[in-house]
């Protein structure tokens, strides 16, 4: 079975990105996130550590989360 799901967002991409980055929002689009953030300063990129909060079937897990990898989607315009 397929299962395909389209979500048109009529933002600019930088836009897009940097909310999708703020680990602050997290919890506004993944309904199981309790709490969400990040634990070193600066922006987002290679060694930004953070945290999430999940409760799932009425347990609350906490797990911190470290950028290994990233590449900006932005395009320049």
């Amino acid at each position: 079975m397929l299962i395909q799901h389209t979500v048109i967002i009529r933002k600019p991409l930088a836009a897009v990105e940097s909310y999708l980055t703020d680990a602050a929002n997290n919890c506004e689009w993944q309904e199981d996130v309790s709490e969400s953030g990040v634990l070193t300063d600066g922006d987002i990129g290679i060694g930004t550590k953070g945290f999430e909060k999940r409760i799932f079937m009425n347990v609350s897990f906490r797990t911190e989360w470290e950028v290994t990898t990233y590449t900006s989607c932005s395009i320049p315009s």
